[in-house]
């Protein structure tokens, strides 16, 4: 995990552990991120801020064909 952190909520979905929120490990202050694990890749990565607010805005969906 990128950052170390506690008291955070956490997904599987399609081969992908996402975290979100928390308090950071050390500082004790609430996160407002999410970072994601590819469990295939075995590689960690953060999410990007997706609009002006400043908030990471989350979508698990697949588009289907």
């Amino acid at each position: 995990m990128p950052c170390e952190k506690t008291f955070f909520a956490s997904v599987y979905f399609d081969n992908i552990i996402y975290t979100f929120g928390g308090y950071d490990a050390y500082d004790k202050v609430q996160l407002r991120t999410c970072e994601y694990y590819n469990v295939a890749k075995d590689e960690w990565h953060n999410s990007e801020v997706l609009n002006a607010s400043g908030k990471v805005a989350f979508q698990l969906h697949k588009d289907r064909s």
